[in-house]
């Protein structure tokens, strides 16, 4: 099995929602962030030396250092899929160069259809695309939490919110690494991605929700 740091970050900030969720006090909350923190510096400080280089080259090429260092230049091979994710993205503009017309799915731009897809959303359909796939997934978060926040039940109030937020996070990691907002890594776009166990994962989770938002309203016993 490929060695992946990615979900147990995914699997933290779900992790949080639901302590939030469930009311807990504040306290045990920053305690449990700290632990993470100091968990997560220490996986990458002494883990793998790919995963090392790859948050330099993030912090060196990422979106806030252009930002805020107010720097355009690209240097080498080490950002190359940076600058193609962006490059897609902007080609994009307003409407798109419409379907299957796109050249960074078959030319420049690695693992276009998986990690970088979102890119490929944004090149052929433009920014309206793009906007409305992340309106998606935020009506998906808005559903989760007025719906999870009905339930009575705790039980069922932790199951359906973890549900949502884990392909809510997702999402956001997903769409985030293709607008060089956070570190390249293999988070695939629920439902759009390809890749079949993904796929196969979030229906059952969506299915599990539909369950769950059916349910009546219950009284903790």
């Amino acid at each position: 099995m490929e060695r992946h740091f990615s979900p147990i970050v995914i699997s933290g900030m779900t992790l949080l929602s639901l302590l939030f969720l469930a009311k807990i006090r504040f306290s045990t909350i920053f305690a449990i962030i700290g632990i993470l923190l100091i968990f997560g510096f220490a996986i990458i400080t002494f883990g793998p030396k790919y995963r090392n280089l790859r948050m330099q080259i993030y912090a060196k090429y990422s979106l806030f250092h252009k930002v805020f260092h107010k720097s355009g230049n690209y240097h080498g091979n080490a950002d190359y899929q940076i600058r193609q994710s962006l490059i897609s993205l902007a080609s994009g503009k307003l409407i798109g160069v419409s379907p299957k017309r796109g050249t960074g799915k078959h030319y420049f731009l690695p693992e276009a259809k998986t990690d970088y897809i979102f890119s490929i959303i944004g090149e052929e359909f433009g920014f309206l695309g793009a906007f409305g796939v992340m309106s998606l997934y935020l009506f998906l978060f808005y559903r989760v939490f007025r719906d999870s926040t009905k339930k009575e039940n705790l039980y069922l109030k932790l199951i359906g919110f973890g549900l949502g937020m884990n392909i809510f996070f997702n999402a956001m990691v997903n769409i985030g690494v293709a607008m060089s907002a956070f570190p390249s890594t293999g988070v695939t776009l629920p439902f759009i991605s390809y890749g079949g166990t993904s796929l196969i994962v979030n229906s059952f989770s969506v299915g599990l929700l539909l369950n769950i938002s059916a349910k009546k309203r219950q009284i903790i016993t």
